[in-house]
């Protein structure tokens, strides 16, 4: 499920800000695009761990918009949504998929008006206490300084593998 979430971050992204998110390229796999850069994700430090460590609530925006849109669904759902797109269609199994053509199929996807009303949402300032402010950034430091062992534990609490 966490590798179909970030390929739908990585598509809105790319057609939102025409740059992807990551570093990377998405591999047409049998149950859909799979993120090459996160299979190594348990194995060793991971580089797009690395790259959204600093500038982290920058991204939370498109983050929570695609959780929102999209977290509802199972694994097996999100994989055969990803098999009615383009990407996986045209692109041949095993092979990597082209961020052009992600981006060109988010561009035109048929969930973009809703998306983006999702997105424009998470947008909009949060109104924080200084106690939340704190607790949040401490959340977020601890989240940061988690092993891939802790991080696998944390997806498994939360449903998402």
């Amino acid at each position: 499920k966490l590798q179909k979430l970030l390929y739908y971050t990585q598509g809105w992204h790319l057609a939102i800000y025409k740059e992807p998110l990551f570093s990377g390229q998405f591999k047409r796999m049998p149950k859909g695009p799979v993120p090459v850069q996160v299979r190594t994700f348990y194995n060793k430090p991971d580089p797009l761990k690395e790259s959204l460590e600093s500038p982290c609530f920058f991204y939370m925006p498109i983050i929570s918009a695609v959780v929102k849109h999209y977290g509802h669904f199972n694994a097996s759902q999100l994989s055969e949504m990803t098999h009615q797109e383009r990407p996986w269609l045209e692109t041949p199994h095993g092979q990597l998929i082209d961020n052009q053509l992600i981006q060109n199929t988010f561009e035109q996807h048929q969930d973009h008006e809703q998306f983006l009303s999702v997105f424009q949402k998470m947008l909009e300032p949060a109104e924080l206490s200084k106690e939340q402010q704190d607790r949040l950034n401490a959340l977020a430091a601890q989240y940061n300084a988690m092993s891939p062992d802790e991080l696998a534990e944390l997806d498994k609490e939360l449903g998402l593998v």
